[in-house]
């Protein structure tokens, strides 16, 4: 069942024996530092596998004899799992380490 990232920092904050809030905006100090451990467990559970559902899919339009190029929509932290080229068709595979 998917929760909101508020809903989780509720569900915490009772757990704790401390009262709901509305918002994060305007929460105390403390309702921020579990929204924070809240926010890095979910973090460790996302870096903990190769989940299928954070799979994206990023086009890059190539440019002859260009051999670099930003990615950009993947996120902060992400893993190249597999090159196409739909002009000819054969997958290039591999995990490559990213700078």
């Amino acid at each position: 069942m998917a929760i909101t990232f508020l809903q989780a920092v509720n569900r915490t904050l009772v757990k704790l024996r401390e009262s709901e809030v509305n918002t994060l905006a305007s929460s105390s100090n403390y309702t921020k530092l579990i929204a924070a451990f809240v926010n890095e467990a979910k973090e460790e559970v996302e870096t903990a596998w190769p989940w299928t559902s954070l799979r994206t899919v990023v086009s890059i339009t190539s440019v002859n004899g260009q051999d670099t190029y930003s990615i950009t929509g993947a996120g902060e932290e992400f893993v190249l799992e597999s090159v196409w080229d739909v002009t000819c068709y054969p997958c290039l595979s591999g995990n490559w380490p990213l700078p």
